[in-house]
């Protein structure tokens, strides 16, 4: 979020407003020394050969390694591919009080555990998110509500975050302390953003929007209607009190706006005083019809109905910082590009939205959507060498997906249909350490497996 305004309220580190009463008031001998509680986890001198299996066993994979690794009974692991950790919360006495601890990704050992931090109120709940912004990893305890009033002073509607930067130091950094004015959610919407309203149900977007760079605490509120369209764009706009517009996120080049279409997708998708996705058409693109979808450090996926085949859409990559596309392809798959599952491996190279991946280093893709001869594809994960993780739908068998993996660099499908149970998928994979769930509805315990000896490593 380059070039962030100084925000509306200042920025301060977190101290002892924070602290809370009971079993949180000091950490564990073992937190502080750094040592894991994990199952299956090393001791102080022990390193990553010498893991044992955790004491969960999922069936996952072949590319991971299941006799060794280590587990948490948290419920709520953050990855954080940078620092090559896993943050989660440890609770207080209830959900609106927890520590923040962080966890080598390999052995499991606690790395550091913060001091309490509580909620706005007793009765708001504390939640949490880990992003990447330019090169680092932060960890976000946020929560919503009312500040305590008097007996004739009402309380104050804000939303606090607690930013912790992360990388591979022991030490438990002070976390920076935001506070905004209203209850909004807390989000990675191409950076860190307070968002509120917009709920379109089937479309992504906020009515504002306050944009908070990481790094610093500071913020900027975003409104549509003072956020001018390119000049270029005859469908961007003008946006005005009356105009639908919504944010989708924010960008390096400034907010990333969308007009909602009527097919649950976007008429116009524009960066505030930048470009539009018109603008950037590929060549067999009809550039008067487009639509995109902002994902995670700054890429958007975009697509156009292509002037070649009036079958088939040109769907590409594209850098929202400069409205470079990254790579891109043909496919005869539906016209939207949100309310996907979506994401790009740690390493930043690779990227899957629904039924479509990409390579970015080498600026190609694949796609597998439902054809008269073809079952299609969702795609759900993707490791740092372009192993895709995903399931064919069988459309006369809503209970008959058939789980399987692709790998880019040789386009091989693997399937795992007569494997029972049935493989799960990781949610996350970093440098070939797999993170699961076992139970992505209701989470219980969170395992990481390392890769396997010819693996993803």
């Amino acid at each position: 979020m380059a070039g962030l305004a100084v925000g509306l309220l200042a920025a301060c580190g977190g101290g002892t407003d924070d602290q809370v009463d009971g079993s949180l008031t000091e950490a564990s001998d073992e937190e502080k020394d750094g040592g894991s509680a994990a199952s299956g986890g090393p001791s102080d001198d022990e390193g990553d050969a010498e893991l044992g299996p955790p004491e969960t066993q999922l069936p996952v994979p072949a590319v991971y390694d299941t006799s060794r690794g280590w587990q948490t009974e948290s419920g709520e692991a953050l990855a954080l591919p940078h620092a090559r950790a896993v943050a989660e919360p440890v609770w207080g006495a209830n959900t609106a009080e927890a520590r923040l601890r962080v966890r080598d990704l390999a052995t499991g050992e606690t790395r550091w555990t913060s001091e309490p931090v509580t909620a706005v109120s007793p009765d708001s709940a504390l939640a949490f998110l880990a992003l990447s912004y330019e090169g680092r990893d932060y960890a976000v305890a946020w929560s919503a509500g009312v500040t305590e009033g008097d007996a004739i002073e009402r309380g104050d509607e804000v939303t606090v975050l607690h930013i912790f930067p992360v990388d591979e130091s022991t030490d438990a950094p002070e976390p920076t302390y935001v506070e905004v004015e209203g209850e909004g959610r807390v989000e990675e919407r191409g950076g860190l953003a307070v968002t509120f309203g917009g709920d379109l149900d089937f479309l992504p977007g906020a009515e504002s929007v306050v944009a908070v760079d990481p790094a610093t605490g500071d913020r900027l509120s975003l409104l549509p209607e003072v956020l001018e369209p390119p000049a270029s764009c005859a469908d961007c706009g003008p946006v005005s009190d009356a105009s639908e517009a919504v944010i989708l996120g924010t960008t390096p080049s400034g907010p990333l706006l969308g007009e909602p279409g009527l097919y649950d997708d976007f008429d116009a998708v524009w960066v505030s005083g930048g470009w539009s996705l018109a603008d950037i058409a590929p060549d067999d693109a009809d550039p008067t019809d487009s639509t995109g979808s902002l994902v995670a450090d700054g890429a958007i996926v975009a697509v156009w109905p292509s002037l070649e085949d009036e079958n088939q859409r040109v769907w590409a990559a594209v850098d929202s910082a400069t409205g470079e596309i990254r790579a891109r392809l043909q496919c005869p798959v539906g016209h939207t590009a949100v309310g996907a599952s979506e994401g790009l491996s740690s390493n930043g190279r690779y990227l899957f939205h629904e039924r479509v991946v990409f390579d970015l280093q080498e600026g190609t893709g694949d796609c597998f959507p439902e054809t008269e001869d073809t079952n299609p594809v969702r795609f759900t994960a993707i490791t740092d060498t372009g192993r895709a993780f995903g399931t064919a739908e069988l459309p006369d068998d809503p209970f008959g997906d058939v789980p399987l993996q692709l790998d880019l660099a040789t386009g091989e499908v693997t399937e795992f249909l007569d494997e029972e149970p049935p493989p799960i998928f990781p949610t996350t994979d970093i440098d070939g350490y797999g993170i699961f769930t076992d139970d992505p509805d209701y989470v219980t315990v969170t395992v990481i497996y390392p890769p396997s000896e010819g693996g993803d490593a």
